[in-house]
């Protein structure tokens, strides 16, 4: 290329980088925001952090708990149809609705839960990951030391289900105070650590394998 080609292209570069706004100088220049261009100030959109957890497909094994011979509660595995966490709940109520299996029972465990008990799935906080279930007037015969083991029957049994963290007992749209095993009445959401202590000697007591029957 002939020198006065050179010159002349290297004149079009710098013509065109000052009509850009670019410094000929190199050096990089703060602009007043009123000369910004429109939105690029702007926060650009956010998201959440908080997924919600995808419906399991097909079957699945969730823990239900039962009272054995001890007293103490166990927790037998039982196959559930799968899908969003208000399905599962609410297949884990109706377990602990109709009680143990045939087998279960030949194996010494029963329920707190008076045989029939409607159990019933009022809503699921999807932010706060808790159950709301309707607590049946039903329960209330039941003898003082027999209610912590029925409440931690629902509480360990719904809280093994993916997208529930604690669990809260209503009647009518109030707020049940349910008993702690160490007699406390306890009126916020119900977690699994506030009864694991009815699991006995060991959290792990666990029979897998019951089925209803």
């Amino acid at each position: 290329m002939k020198p006065w080609c050179r010159t002349l292209s290297g004149l079009a570069v710098v013509l065109a980088l000052a009509s850009c706004g670019v410094p000929q100088d190199g050096q990089a220049q703060v602009l007043d925001a009123d000369r910004v261009p429109y939105g690029l100030l702007e926060p650009g959109p956010t998201t959440s952090s908080a997924v919600s957890p995808s419906p399991v497909q097909g079957e699945l094994s969730l823990p239900i708990a039962w009272v054995a011979s001890d007293d103490a509660l166990t927790l037998v595995d039982r196959t559930v149809p799968g899908g969003a966490a208000e399905t599962v709940a609410t297949e884990v109520l109706q377990e602990l609705a109709v009680g143990p299996s045939t087998a279960e029972r030949n194996r010494g465990l029963r329920s707190s839960l008076p045989a029939g008990t409607d159990l019933r799935l009022t809503s699921l906080d999807g932010e706060e990951d808790v159950a709301v279930v309707e607590w049946p007037a039903s329960v209330q015969v039941l003898a003082a030391e027999e209610v912590p083991l029925a409440v931690g029957q629902v509480v360990l049994s719904l809280t093994s289900v993916t997208g529930i963290r604690a669990v809260s007992l209503i009647q009518d749209g109030e707020t049940v105070p349910a008993p702690e095993p160490g007699g406390s009445l306890i009126t916020r959401p119900l977690t699994r650590a506030d009864y694991e202590a009815l699991l006995g000697t060991s959290a792990a007591r666990r029979t897998v394998g019951g089925h209803p029957g």
